[in-house]
């Protein structure tokens, strides 16, 4: 993915982007229209991500700010095709916004789905191989920007975790592979390593290789190198305490949340992250201890375990779950 790494698209790309999305959704092109849309598709990878752009915004409709969508956009009932054509030309209006249109809401985290790169949703994992062969993998919710250059390979973690397995780079001289969270920046030196951004650190846990962390607000002094079998926690200031890696970490490639000793709540906060169910428990049960291996892709099979293995009682209410003596 050879991409400027401000990941903005050319707003005459994009507005022919719109133009082929409402199109398309009307279901109105012959077979002329659908030659000459493959044509424009394919000629170039520009085109390409114009147009996955594009089918992201139709995606994400249904969860666009009120305000900005408007009464239409929130009619998901009506299949009128007045309605319909008035939905589409709404988003293909959003899609076509200029380059400042589109940065004046990229903090609106919306927005910040719809123009990333890779996403994984809730209970989603991605799997992708990058332009250089470099493998990754996004766990649940995670937001990924990804910009090569000629002068370095740039992943940019917005939000949630990721494994990567770094791949020899082909060009000459190689370039510096680097991963950057809202915390610091680290440098991976022919590796495998796990990242996951939480609101207030990051955590680099390291299983070959090595990867040196810089903290985003820290001296130039201040960057630590983690070998293999390492992890530590940083902030935007300074690098935690170094301790070993474990398979809990990298449990979810496998679907898994291992749990050892694990309090309840810091149980229900993982697997959470699976899944759009709030999850409650009843106050006393707040120093329970888990240990054990729960399936984070079928939550009430994570939850029935629970239940037996600590005689625990459930009750669920539509999307919200209470554990409960």
């Amino acid at each position: 993915m050879s991409h400027s790494p401000d990941n903005r698209i050319d707003p005459g790309i994009l507005n022919e982007a719109a133009h082929w999305l409402l199109r398309v959704q009307e279901g109105r092109m012959n077979a002329e229209q659908q030659a000459r849309f493959a044509r424009w598709h394919s000629q170039s990878s520009e085109h390409q991500r114009a147009w996955r752009r594009a089918e992201r915004l139709l995606d994400k409709i249904g969860s666009m700010p009120a305000g900005l969508a408007g009464p239409t956009l929130r009619r998901a009932d009506s299949h009128s095709g007045a309605s319909r054509r008035a939905l589409l030309r709404s988003a293909a209006a959003l899609l076509a916004l200029a380059p400042a249109g589109w940065l004046a809401w990229q903090a609106r985290p919306w927005f910040e789905r719809l123009n990333a790169d890779y996403v994984a949703g809730i209970g989603e994992q991605l799997e992708a191989t990058l332009d250089d062969g470099t493998r990754i993998t996004l766990n649940t919710d995670t937001v990924l920007d990804v910009a090569y250059t000629a002068g370095q390979r740039l992943l940019t973690l917005k939000q949630g975790e990721i494994y990567i397995s770094t791949a020899p780079d082909t060009q000459q001289p190689p370039r510096p592979f680097r991963v950057r969270t809202d915390h610091g920046s680290m440098q991976a030196l022919g590796t495998r390593f796990i990242v996951r951004q939480h609101e207030d650190h990051t955590l680099l846990a390291v299983y070959e290789g090595a990867v040196r962390i810089t903290p985003a607000d820290a001296g130039p002094g201040a960057a630590v190198t983690l070998q293999a079998g390492q992890q530590a926690s940083f902030t935007r200031q300074h690098v935690g305490p170094l301790s070993g890696t474990s398979e809990a970490s990298s449990a979810w490639r496998n679907g898994l949340l291992m749990a050892d000793a694990m309090s309840l709540p810091q149980w229900v906060a993982e697997l959470s992250r699976y899944s759009q169910d709030t999850i409650e428990f009843a106050p006393g049960l707040r120093q329970l201890k888990l240990s054990g291996a729960f399936p984070v892709h079928d939550i009430d099979l994570a939850l029935q375990m629970l239940a037996q293995t600590y005689q625990l009682n459930l009750r669920r209410n539509g999307r919200r779950v209470y554990i409960g003596r």
